[in-house]
């Protein structure tokens, strides 16, 4: 199926990228899990109760476990994590995406009133409910609504034939029995699926409060449009104050583009000098996020397999900075 991709999309792809995605080594997925020891109470109850340096607590009946499909060397990894790379830079373009916590901290009003009110929600189990075509479809809507933020050279066919192909081709193997996955995210791309789904459906619901309470069709044709379309929306209900929030930023993001152009140039630029020198060491250094994770049990030649898939992701994330640094420059200096 991916050398089937790979032969129609070729003229889209660069080789070393065909390389990357269709010869790497790979095993099988498998099935285990997690406990969550922090959601027992009578682990809890063990650990306040406690009189020596370890408690010993063979059967929890409470104990639950997180459900995982260990797949680091799947046969659809490497396809996965190219295009969790293309796509990332889609996540800068939902206005609810916070990269970090001290992005988050940029986000605080510097004057808080004292009669506010702080609140933290949780979507439960997001990763294991998201309904495959739903996730596609999310991501085809900001595929279609932004321009100059993926390369051009991958076309909107590619992208979400290849997401159709990892999302729906999960095998794993359990208990003597091989499964076929049809529920859940791959975990390269569930950043962005669940940023786009939940941005998708906010969007969807606040039009739809528009032409509800405005009685109105409401299409922004540029941002001089967006912008004197405020006086319309601001004695309006929340989720339309939210919206003129949203036009307004893009608006300034706009007359910013150029200075932040030049920023992204520096900033790609200077990480590929850095990955180079990593990649370079005699034993390389590989970025925490490439990083491969400990599994449990897992098999010595396993582990080596993962080391050098890891190494060749970090080769394809420098190939591709070193496109998006071009790309930015060409873009503030036009």
């Amino acid at each position: 199926m991916i050398k089937k991709l790979l032969k129609k999309h070729k003229t889209e792809l660069f080789k070393e990228e065909i390389d990357y995605i269709s010869n790497s080594k790979f095993s099988e997925s498998y099935f285990y899990g997690l406990p969550k020891i922090h959601k027992s109470k009578e682990i809890s109850n063990a650990i306040s109760e406690q009189n020596s340096e370890y408690i010993e607590l063979l059967t929890p009946n409470d104990l639950k476990f997180r459900p995982i499909v260990g797949g680091p060397s799947s046969v659809t990894q490497n396809l996965s994590h190219f295009i969790d790379i293309v796509l990332k830079p889609l996540c800068r373009e939902v206005p609810s995406f916070i990269r970090d916590d001290l992005e988050f901290l940029n986000h605080l009003p510097k004057t808080v009133n004292p009669n506010s009110e702080l609140i933290t929600f949780d979507i439960v189990s997001l990763y294991t409910n998201i309904p495959h075509d739903l996730g596609i479809t999310a991501v085809k809507y900001w595929l279609e609504n932004t321009e100059n933020v993926i390369e051009n050279r991958l076309t909107k066919e590619f992208i979400l034939a290849s997401l159709k192909l990892i999302l729906e081709r999960n095998i794993f193997y359990f208990n003597g029995t091989y499964y076929h996955q049809k529920k859940g995210t791959a975990m390269d791309l569930r950043e962005l699926i669940n940023i786009s789904k939940t941005q998708k459906i906010d969007e969807t619901k606040i039009i739809e409060t528009l032409k509800r309470e405005l009685k109105i069709s409401f299409n922004i044709v540029d941002e001089q449009q967006a912008v004197n379309s405020q006086e319309l929306l601001i004695n309006s209900s929340q989720d339309i104050n939210n919206v003129r929030k949203s036009i307004i930023s893009l608006w300034k993001r706009k007359l910013n583009e150029r200075k932040q152009n030049f920023w992204n140039f520096l900033k790609s630029q200077n990480t590929v000098i850095i990955y180079e020198t990593w990649l370079g060491k005699e034993m390389p250094v590989i970025p925490r996020k490439l990083r491969p994770k400990t599994i449990p049990g897992e098999h010595t030649d396993d582990i080596n397999i993962r080391r050098e898939n890891a190494i060749r992701n970090f080769e394809v994330e420098i190939k591709l900075l070193k496109n998006k640094a071009n790309r930015y420059e060409h873009n503030y200096k036009k």
